[in-house]
C-alpha cells in the first residue's frame, strides 16, 4: 500500500483546512456516531499500475459529504469546495509522490431509511514511492 496512509493524511488535511468547509467535520470513514454535516474519506481501492519498470500504485478513493435537510444545493456547494481541496494536494506526500490526480465522478443521493443526503466524489491518484522498494 505504497503511499496509502500518506494520501489519506493529505486528503484529510486539505479538507480540514479548506475555508469553505469549516462547518464540516472531517473523519476517516463513515460513522454512525458523527453529527451531520460531516465528510468521510474512503473507501479506497489500490491497484498496481507500474509494471516491472516502476513501482506505481493507482489509488481510487471516495470523499463523501453527509448532511441533513431537504436542500441539495448546500451539499453541491460543499462538494465543489471539497473537489478543489483534493485536486489542490501537494505532489510531495513524504514517502510517496503524486504523479497524477484526477476527478472521476460525483453524485448526490438521499438515503431512504434515515433521509441523510450524501454527496460522493470519486478520485484517482497515481503515486510512486520516493524511495526504492526492496
Amino acid at each position: 500500500m505504497i503511499g496509502g496512509y500518506e494520501l489519506q493524511v493529505a486528503v484529510r488535511r486539505a479538507l480540514s483546512e479548506s475555508a469553505a468547509l469549516t462547518d464540516w467535520t472531517v473523519v476517516d470513514g463513515p460513522t454512525a456516531n458523527e453529527t451531520a454535516p460531516y465528510i468521510s474519506i474512503g473507501p479506497d481501492l489500490i491497484l498496481e499500475a507500474g509494471g516491472k519498470a516502476a513501482a506505481l500504485r493507482r489509488h481510487r478513493f471516495t470523499v463523501t459529504l453527509w448532511a441533513r435537510g431537504s436542500a441539495v444545493s448546500p451539499v453541491k456547494a460543499a462538494m465543489a469546495a471539497a473537489e478543489s481541496a483534493v485536486l489542490g494536494l501537494s505532489a510531495d506526500l513524504g514517502l510517496a509522490r503524486v504523479v497524477a490526480l484526477r476527478f472521476l465522478r460525483g453524485f448526490t443521493r438521499r438515503a431512504p431509511n434515515d433521509g441523510m443526503l450524501r454527496g460522493e466524489l470519486e478520485f484517482e491518484a497515481l503515486l510512486e514511492p520516493t524511495e526504492a522498494i526492496n
